[in-house]
């Protein structure tokens, strides 16, 4: 195992999050993942940053995101739990570019 790491990954046109070793540890069907990534989570100015690549899965396009944001399908860990961070601004960055999501 290596050390766990804040991962993201879009399944199903969903966003799931957590701290994990390997991106797959958040997968419930490998056929419905469209890209993962990793995250930042900066609760003082409440931003959550989305950012890189998955090595197994590879990126998201940013319309997968919007999509997963825009229909509130953002979820915590494999058991998709509730997303907590509500009042959270959520950004991705593409080609250095950040993008606000909501």
């Amino acid at each position: 195992m290596g050390m766990p790491v804040n991962k993201y990954i879009v399944e199903d046109d969903c966003i799931v999050m957590a701290k994990c070793d390997y991106h797959k540890q958040l997968v419930i069907d490998n056929t419905k993942v469209q890209g993962g990534g990793m995250f930042t989570l900066d609760t003082k100015k409440k931003t959550i940053i989305f950012y890189g690549d998955s090595y197994k899965f590879g990126g998201v396009d940013k319309e997968d995101m919007q999509r997963a944001v825009n229909d509130k399908k953002i979820y915590m860990g494999r058991k998709r739990k509730k997303f907590p961070y509500t009042e959270y601004k959520l950004i991705i960055i593409f080609n250095k570019e950040h993008i606000k999501l909501n």
